[in-house]
């Protein structure tokens, strides 16, 4: 019955040691959390990008459509006048 003790006891260390290799080593859950926490955020910075290109290819698809449009955006943009027009700008 003295092997059954020392066979316990090894296994209890063994499991403990990899228990401990599982929670704090380099590839264990704690890293993987971070990882995963990382990884989350980077898909919701690719939503967010992925909706202002939506934005900005609307309105490229809109400026290239309408003459209109295009002249709102060089005035307003750019300050361009007509040739019988002045710009005043007035700072804040």
């Amino acid at each position: 019955m003295k092997w059954t003790r020392y066979v316990f006891a090894i296994l209890l260390a063994l499991n403990l040691l990899l228990s401990w290799q599982l929670l704090f080593s380099e590839y264990g859950i704690r890293n993987y959390l971070a990882i995963k926490a990382a990884f989350t955020q980077y898909e919701q910075k690719i939503v967010q990008q992925e909706e202002k290109n939506k934005k900005v290819s609307n309105q490229i698809r809109w400026i290239r459509s309408s003459p209109d449009y295009q002249e709102y955006v060089v005035r307003k943009e750019w300050h361009y006048a007509k040739p019988s027009e002045h710009i005043y700008l007035f700072k804040k």
